[in-house]
Parts: structure tokens; sequence; C-alpha cells
């Protein structure tokens, strides 16, 4: 099963907490992959391929919304805020990967583990993408 990879742009030093806030980024994910063609025909390959253009679609809309929120935390004057949110949109791209494996485990050495797998992480982005609308919504109304 060929796995998708991501790199995700985060702040220079993420991982250790002394990093400057005045050098912390908004989070962006950036798939690893190289689209399969989504096709009308019911294949393996076209299931995959539609699941993974919906993930670089739903990726998209999640580094705006990202972006955006990023942002609006400077309204609190407080770069903790800010590298929270970071840390917290990096670990979630970790669960997403983490679940979405688990969950493509079960077909392990078949042709559906690729399908499941992008399936999955297209769920997974669909429900974020919402999750950072309603929370940019309560920053907003702040």
């Amino acid at each position: 099963m060929a796995k998708c990879t991501f790199v995700v742009a985060l702040a220079l030093a993420l991982v250790g907490s002394a990093a400057s806030p005045k050098a912390l980024e908004p989070p962006v994910i950036s798939e690893g992959f190289t689209l399969l063609p989504c096709t009308a025909k019911k294949t393996t390959i076209g299931l995959e391929g539609c699941a993974e253009h919906r993930i670089v679609r739903s990726d998209r809309g999640i580094n705006r919304r990202a972006r955006t929120i990023f942002f609006l935390l400077r309204r609190f004057n407080s770069p903790a805020a800010q590298l929270r949110f970071v840390r917290g949109e990096h670990a979630w791209l970790r669960y997403r990967r983490a679940v979405c494996a688990s969950r493509s485990d079960v077909y392990e050495g078949g042709s559906a583990a690729g399908v499941v797998f992008a399936e999955c992480e297209a769920a997974k982005n669909t429900a974020h993408l919402r999750e950072l609308e309603s929370f940019e919504r309560l920053i907003r109304r702040r």
C-alpha cells in the first residue's frame, strides 16, 4: 500500500517550546504524494485518485482557515495562543495520519488499503474544516 505522506511547514523550531513568537508562522499542509487520476470508472486507482483530489481541495480550505485563525489570534496579544494553535494543528495532522493508517491496516497488502487510507483522510479533513470554521466564528465574536 502506498500511504500518503505529507510535509507540514510550521514554526522554525516548533518542536521546542522555546520557539520565538516572531518566527512563528501559520501551519500549512502540503501533501507528499502525486495525485492519481480521478476517473468516472470505479477502479481502485480511480477511487483513490478521487479521494486524493478531495484531500488536496480540503487541504487548501484548511490552510486558508488556519491562516485566518492564526492571524485572528493576534487580537488577544498572546503569542502563546498562536503557538498552541500551531502545535494543535501539527498534532491534528499526526492524528489524521495515524488513525487513517490504522483503518487501512485492516486491508494491508490488498488494493483497498490505499483507498481506505485516502477516503479516511478526506473525511477527517472535512470534519476538521468544520471545526476550524466554528473556532473562527468563536474568535470573531470576541
